[in-house]
């Protein structure tokens, strides 16, 4: 691309794709993941004897289940920190894996061994236009939610706690897109190094090899 403006826009979309894969799988994981676990309905079970024993008569030794542990509360048979993450049933594993896991996935290796694109120039243009797209995102997000009924917790007031807990969370939303840039950057910068010092050692071996020739 001969034109800066070309190449620019070209390098801010690569950014924003792979930032908000990146952001996509730490929104899943640290937030909206643990805030679902901590629903009314998915609060822990009650402690239950850890032994068989004399403790239960054998009624009750004869209902409790050829599934069921005694060491586990009852209805958490079968049930893993797999099951609490990826859900039940292949099918929700293979969409919370590809929604959240392969496209990050992708991005990382793509970061680290391919070389697509190169250390942008413009930093500052970079990072006002994460900035500028990401408050566009929570804002179309805040749209959706009040044409839908539905969106994401955190833009809730009732369920984020109040109408300043929502600010807090959408100001650390989109500062959260320089954060991954710079991450982004610096590892692109890393590669960038490797590669360089491994080509200057080829050149070396293969100059040294005329000389001597």
């Amino acid at each position: 691309m001969n034109s800066l403006r070309k190449q620019f826009y070209f390098t801010l979309f690569y950014f924003l794709t792979s930032i908000f894969a990146i952001i996509n799988t730490m929104m899943y994981f640290l937030v909206t993941l643990p805030h679902a676990g901590s629903g009314d309905d998915s609060s822990p079970a009650e402690p239950e004897p850890s032994g068989l024993g004399m403790s239960k008569s054998p009624t009750e030794l004869r209902d409790f289940g050829v599934g069921q542990s005694p060491l586990l509360p009852y209805g958490t048979a079968g049930r893993t920190p797999f099951t609490d993450m990826f859900g039940e049933g292949w099918f929700q594993a293979f969409t919370t894996l590809n929604l959240f896991v392969i496209s990050t996935l992708i991005v990382l290796v793509e970061i680290l061994f391919l070389n697509s694109v190169k250390r942008p120039y413009a930093i500052g243009a970079h990072i006002f236009g994460l900035l500028f797209l990401s408050g566009l995102y929570v804002a179309w997000a805040a749209v959706g939610r009040t044409v839908t009924g539905t969106g994401p917790f955190w833009l809730d007031g009732d369920e984020a706690g109040s109408r300043e807990a929502v600010v807090a969370n959408t100001i650390g939303f989109v500062v959260l897109s320089p954060i991954i840039f710079s991450l982004v950057y610096g590892f692109i910068a890393i590669r960038e190094t490797i590669v360089k010092s491994f080509q200057l050692s080829r050149m070396r071996i293969a100059s040294a090899a005329a000389h001597d020739d």
